[in-house]
């Protein structure tokens, strides 16, 4: 029974019950609340009419502000400019992507405005100083040469790769005043524009706006994956329907005097940056295969995991994984410090890492039995030098775990340039530059413990309170 209805009912009950002559009265009362709720909901109807008459009105208002003044089919005259009819652009994108919100207006901005607003938005993920914290512990790791914040080196590169950006706090979508130059509509504000929509449409599914959730690095990249995923298949669509829209920056990403090189960043950041727009449109294109833009829709309710079921669009539908969510660990004080940083780096940025210094076949058989790992990092004696660091791998069986250390070894004999034979096995130990590395295996055989640490007594610490865990 409805609040209303129930209402109704007990007071028909506390009037029968009260006896005094009260019956006719709450009667009388019903009939009155009856009369005041058959005016709401007529005047309900009508507002929900109204509103979609309004809707309408927006829609059409839209549509024919994106026609004002085209010419050649995409552009529009301002002050005597020719810009890209974004407008026009937004619609297009929306209908394609099957989206019931309409498109909203572009606000041009010089690029350092629309840099603060992207930064604003990786900032919310990794708030205060996490993202300085987390350059000193890749640095401790040894996967950057020195310790950077790696989010205002993703803001500004961002901007190159999308030109626009949707402030979900402000509800504006900003754009590069630098795109409103020739009227062409192009590679990059068709990625942009569609990111905006998709961040409009479903990010708050993603990212919560307001929550400090505490994302791994590793779901971190895997939820990225989807919005950016997403907006690289609609763009993908959209230059089937519309093969003039183009790259302009023809030159390949590789090329030193591509647009995106001018913003110098260390070359795992670099990499796992891209994950997101590319190994993310492989898994949105593989979801929209199988069940068109509902099943990519699904995506942001349940988002993968990890960049594993990313990179396995297969696994992340059927769910069978061995992998786990967190990896049993428990960080302990060394010196009576307690790490400053505790993370999941995932089956990609190991990937990664793994890259820099083994060929791609045997870097892809190292990482190929993941099910989990934990980063463990300390401060070093300042700030200003490099970090401890304790990294647990788990594979799925002991041969798995034995890829990865041949692996891994390989990256540690280059980096510290040491002379190791490629015949180690099970255990790998040495001094060189200042650092005290430890490599073994461990967890029965399944596991694989790295220590690299500053000094050496600190390394025994490390192997003494973490490689039985």
């Amino acid at each position: 029974m409805g609040g209303i209805g129930a209402a109704i009912w007990l007071s028909q009950r506390a009037a029968v019950g009260s006896g005094d002559g009260k019956v006719e009265e709450a009667s009388g009362l019903v009939e009155g609340e009856a009369g005041t709720i058959k005016l709401l909901e007529g005047q309900v109807e009508y507002l929900e009419g109204q509103v979609k008459v309004l809707q309408e009105e927006n829609s059409a208002l839209l549509e024919q502000l994106g026609r004002l003044g085209m010419k050649d089919g995409g552009a529009a005259k301002v002050g005597g400019e020719v810009v890209p009819d974004f407008v026009g652009l937004g619609i297009e994108l929306v209908k394609l992507r099957e989206l019931k919100a309409l498109p909203t207006a572009a606000l041009p901005v010089p690029a350092a405005v629309l840099e603060e607003k992207i930064i604003k938005w990786l900032r919310a993920r990794q708030p205060g100083e996490r993202g300085m914290l987390q350059g000193r512990a890749l640095h401790a790791l040894g996967w950057i040469p020195e310790a950077v914040d790696p989010l205002p080196l993703r803001a500004a590169l961002m901007v190159k790769q999308l030109g626009a950006w949707y402030d979900e706090e402000e509800a504006t979508l900003y754009v590069d005043e630098a795109m409103m130059g020739d009227g062409r509509e192009a590679y990059r504000e068709t990625l942009g524009l569609s990111m905006a929509q998709a961040l409009r449409e479903f990010g708050g599914k993603l990212f919560p706006f307001g929550k400090e959730e505490r994302l791994s690095f590793d779901e971190q990249l895997a939820r990225e994956a989807v919005v950016a995923g997403d907006a690289g298949l609609t763009r993908f669509l959209f230059s089937l329907q519309r093969p003039e829209i183009q790259n302009r920056d023809e030159l390949p990403v590789e090329d030193p005097d591509h647009p995106f090189n001018q913003v110098v960043m260390p070359q795992f950041l670099r990499q796992t940056h891209f994950f997101p727009f590319g190994e993310g449109f492989e898994f949105m294109q593989g979801l929209h295969s199988t069940g068109g833009f509902g099943q990519m829709n699904g995506a942001y309710s349940r988002p993968p995991k990890n960049t594993a079921e990313v990179l396995d669009g297969e696994r992340y539908l059927t769910g069978a994984s061995a992998v786990v969510e967190r990896l049993s660990m428990e960080p302990v004080a060394v010196g009576g410090v307690m790490p400053f940083w505790d993370d999941v780096m995932g089956k990609y940025a190991i990937l990664t890492a793994l890259k820099m210094w083994n060929e791609p076949e045997r870097a892809g058989l190292g990482v190929q039995g993941w099910v989990g790992d934990r980063l463990l990092t300390y401060r070093g004696v300042d700030d200003k030098q490099r970090g401890h660091a304790v990294w647990q791998t788990l594979w799925q069986d002991g041969e798995w775990a034995e890829a990865f250390f041949r692996a891994m070894a390989e990256c540690l004999k280059q980096r510290y340039s040491v002379p190791l034979s490629g015949k180690e096995q099970g255990v790998l130990s040495f001094e060189a530059g200042g650092r005290f590395v430890t490599m073994m295996g461990n967890r029965g055989g399944a596991g694989v413990i790295l220590v690299d640490a500053g000094d050496g007594e600190t390394a025994k610490a490390f192997l003494m309170g973490y490689q039985n865990q």
